[in-house]
């Protein structure tokens, strides 16, 4: 007996020397003055984006969206915060946050015991400090070297910020899911209010998604979200943080999402993209100067297409609008309801090309005038053999009608009579920088290798609308850093004249037909005095992309809708649903000014009987019967010169006698 007793006193000694000896190792390894090779230390360098910011305003010096950092996240300070949010986030992640050190060795004991019992890894017993930094200088590995290395970090931080530092921190870097972080990101997209806004029950709501964003995602997972809000609000009242009036309240509040208000702030995403290239450094080191960016953004204009853009969502594509004001080439809106960032992004043009490797082109070099007669039928290009839709084929008909159609034969017929050659420089000219692997007859119809982005289309157009002149579009003003030395100054550039003004003017009559009578005429309804191209990507299973680009004298708007992952309904076209969200879009611009005709744009009678029997271009003559004129638009720089005879052709009354050779026809589609 009394050797049985020796030997439990013996292991007694050895198990308190074993546990003595484990935890002066684990203090030692925990300890981040003690450098450990293989273990990392605090980067400040880290964390100093959530400290810093960019304060991007419109053209009023309004602040968009608050003050931003690190890929459009709302900076959001401890200080704006109710006290309720701040708690919330306390309670459920780490209650004893302002009394521990970076770590919480109740809870770790705790949490040990709990996964013993249940036989899994099922508590990781991080504190905000340890949370912070594995959001920023770790991975999620469950490995035990991650865990001490989490340890010695979060010790490290806690001794060289506050508390409030740190929780600051902490919930401007907390993924909220969809691709939101920050608390600020996440009550704006969530509920549409600034975090200094937030409910008790909102905030418990924002709370509860940290723990699993997909399980507790408010839009499609609600009943989840809130069962996990109430039982954080309990929590909160049983750690006495809310009263029993608040618990009942919050848990009875109904929580309603914001409808469509995930989306990426695309004017901000472009202004940074843009200021880093301006700056020539990475968007990172914006971020470091606490930059103002001051830009040509109309907040009021673009929160009013944000709601339009709402009317039209759907969740199979995205809807993205560009506003451009002509006469200074500045961007004053760029919306979508993308939850991307989308700047740049290149896309098939379809149709919207014709203009620049077609049409623009043989009308500058002179090969055509826009009622030169051209035959739209099936036709073999060595091979290539495009198709106009639903196969239709409209016979003789002119460049004008081809344009404001969108006839497909006809296209390729001009860019083959430009050159191919010629047709890519041409539109190089508008920053259409076409690859050598688009040198073929698919180009006219915008089957090209890289796609467009919309502010190329929209630039492009712009060109037409300044009388030939073109510019690239801007979203900045000025960039300031944070001692108020400018490091950036718009000086308004000049506009270089591209093309003749007669091309351009030209081009705007066709266009404005095509908004009164063609592929675009739901603009036509109310806005007949603009000019439009449509556009649409896709085939029988499907499209991907619809466009419509229009322009007034004042204003330039380019609309594109384009699939988020396979196709769309063949009912999402340029002249379809494109046009409606443009239309509804100038309503709000309200710009009622024309295109005049110009000074180097001249009228002229044709003989129509020319034109019909011969398919030539002739004026018509003194003794040409009114009934057989018909007056067409031409440059004073490329007219013809020739006169009918009433020889040419044998004697009839009037074109309309020929009405066996006529056959009416509907269903033009780009």
């Amino acid at each position: 007996m009394k050797r049985f007793i020796k030997a439990l006193k013996v292991l007694g000694i050895i198990s308190l020397t074993l546990i003595l000896t484990t935890s002066v190792a684990l203090m030692l390894i925990i300890e981040p003055k003690i450098k450990i090779n293989g273990f990392t230390s605090l980067d400040k360098e880290k964390l100093s984006v959530f400290t810093r910011s960019i304060n991007v305003c419109d053209l009023n010096g309004n602040t968009i969206q608050g003050a931003i950092y690190d890929k459009n996240r709302i900076y959001t300070p401890l200080k704006t915060l109710n006290q309720h949010t701040i708690d919330a986030f306390i309670c459920v992640e780490d209650k004893r946050f302002y009394s521990h050190n970076g770590f919480d060795l109740i809870r770790i004991l705790s949490a040990m015991k709990n996964n013993v019992l249940s036989g899994k890894y099922a508590e990781g017993a991080s504190t905000i400090s340890q949370q912070l930094i594995k959001n920023t200088h770790l991975n999620n590995k469950k490995t035990i070297k991650r865990k001490l290395q989490e340890i010695r970090i979060a010790r490290e931080l806690e001794r060289n910020y506050t508390k409030d530092e740190i929780l600051e921190m902490y919930l401007n870097s907390l993924y909220f899911g969809n691709g939101l972080y920050g608390i600020g990101s996440a009550s704006s997209a969530y509920f549409g209010v600034n975090a200094s806004e937030l409910t008790l029950s909102q905030s418990a709501v924002l709370a509860s998604i940290i723990n699993s964003p997909g399980k507790y995602d408010i839009y499609k997972n609600y009943e989840n979200a809130i069962n996990r809000r109430n039982s954080i609000l309990r929590r909160m009242f049983e750690q006495g943080k809310i009263t029993n009036t608040d618990y009942q309240t919050a848990i009875n509040e109904k929580i309603t999402p914001a409808k469509n208000s995930l989306y990426s702030n695309q004017f901000i995403n472009a202004t940074i993209n843009d200021a880093s290239t301006k700056l020539y450094v990475d968007a990172e080191a914006l971020y470091w100067g606490d930059n103002t960016i001051k830009t040509y953004c109309d907040s009021e204009l673009q929160n009013k297409i944000q709601k339009i853009i709402a009317n039209y969502d759907n969740e199979n594509y995205d809807i993205t609008v560009l506003v451009s004001k002509n006469s200074d080439n500045t961007y004053r809106t760029y919306v979508s309801n993308s939850q991307t960032d989308i700047t740049g992004l290149l896309r098939q043009p379809g149709s919207t090309i014709k203009p620049f490797v077609c049409f623009a082109p043989a009308l500058e070099y002179k090969h055509v005038y826009l009622c030169t007669p051209i035959l739209d039928e099936r036709t073999d290009f060595d091979g290539y053999m495009p198709q106009n839709y639903n196969n239709k084929h409209y016979g003789w008909t002119s460049v004008e009608n081809s344009l404001v159609h969108s006839l497909n034969v006809p296209a390729v017929k001009l860019m083959e009579v430009v050159g191919i050659e010629n047709a890519i420089n041409f539109a190089r000219k508008f920053a259409i920088n076409l690859s050598n692997k688009d040198k073929g007859l698919a180009t006219a119809l915008g089957g090209i290798t890289n796609g467009l982005s919309l502010q190329t289309l929209v630039d492009a157009y712009q060109t037409f609308a300044n009388g030939g002149k073109f510019n690239k579009g801007k979203f900045i003003n000025e960039i300031i850093d944070k001692n108020g030395k400018t490091l950036y100054k718009d000086l308004n550039q000049h506009q270089n004249q591209i093309i003749g003004e007669d091309t351009a003017q030209l081009i705007n009559h066709a266009l404005n037909t095509c908004v009164t009578s063609g592929t675009a005429k739901k603009l036509g309804y109310t806005h007949k005095n603009l000019c439009a191209k449509t556009g649409t990507v896709g085939g029988r299973d499907g499209n991907t992309d619809a466009y419509c680009i229009s322009y007034s004298p004042t204003y330039t708007v380019g609309v594109r809708i384009s699939c988020n992952n396979e196709v769309m309904d063949n009912s999402i076209t340029g002249g379809g649903k494109c046009a409606e969200i443009s239309n509804d879009i100038w309503n709000l611009l309200n710009d009622g000014y024309t295109f005049s005709a110009g000074s180097e744009i001249i009228y002229k009678d044709i003989d129509l009987r020319e034109y019909s029997q011969n398919h030539k271009v002739m004026l018509a003559g003194e003794e040409t019967l009114e009934i057989n004129r018909k007056t067409e638009i031409f440059s004073i720089k490329n007219m013809p010169k020739t006169y009918s005879s009433p020889s040419a052709y044998t004697e009839k009354k009037s074109i309309l006698d020929d009405f066996d050779d006529f056959k009416i026809v509907n269903g033009f589609l780009d």
